[in-house]
């Protein structure tokens, strides 16, 4: 994975920030701490690899580098789009 090549396919998102990993426990847990430090989020997180990865009813998973895509967005979703939240996760699957 090239970063900056990555930085600029991403340039025409709403995404303030990406944060790249070679490798990291979990980039759930990379945007969580960032969150709770009060960050305003819209950020991706991208690992290379994950030691720590974690997904649906806690499960856990290692990433190998190049095996996967290992990612986690942090959106703080205007006032017009909280009433369809339930729509991230399905638009999320779909753009992948």
């Amino acid at each position: 994975m090239d970063q900056e090549g990555l930085k600029n396919a991403l340039a025409g998102l709403p995404i303030s920030r990406i944060f790249y990993y070679s490798e990291t426990d979990s980039t759930n847990l990379r945007a969580i701490d960032m969150l709770q430090k009060g960050d305003p989020g819209n950020a991706l997180f991208i690992a290379e690899g994950q030691t720590a990865g974690r997904g649906r009813l806690g499960r856990k998973w290692h990433t190998e580098p190049g095996t996967s895509l290992a990612f986690s967005l942090a959106l703080h979703p205007e006032e017009k789009e909280r009433n369809r939240l339930s729509l991230f996760p399905l638009l999320g699957a779909l753009a992948v």
